[in-house]
């Protein structure tokens, strides 16, 4: 009985350890539907979100494509209606639903 309790802890032991991947390499950008993600600047004018099917981002930037907006640090409303650079990054697993590609805002230029 003392075999069948030690054999049943040490595979008990050997379940619950975990192997550590180690790797010299930095982490690949993330790719997302062909593009990368990375910081991207994008020029147009800021507009409020409305009624749309995607249902993702607060805002919209207008100009050679449009583009589903987000931030937590910047308040995007105080752009509304005004032309202006951005600078972000494209948000992983977007764009979905046939909607825009969404990028999360990290600054805003007016221009």
């Amino acid at each position: 009985m003392k075999k069948i309790l030690y054999v049943f802890v040490i595979f008990a032991i050997l379940i619950s350890c975990k192997t550590k991947e180690t790797t010299s390499e930095k982490p690949k950008d993330l790719k997302v539907y062909g593009q990368t993600q990375k910081d991207v600047e994008l020029e147009g004018v800021i507009q409020k979100q409305g009624i749309t099917s995607y249902q993702y981002g607060t805002h919209v930037l207008k100009g050679k494509k449009t583009y589903a907006l987000k931030s937590k640090t910047i308040s995007l409303d105080n752009y509304v209606g005004k032309k202006v650079k951005i600078q972000g990054n494209f948000i992983a697993g977007y764009p979905i639903e046939g909607g825009p590609q969404y990028i999360n805002v990290k600054k805003v230029t007016v221009q």
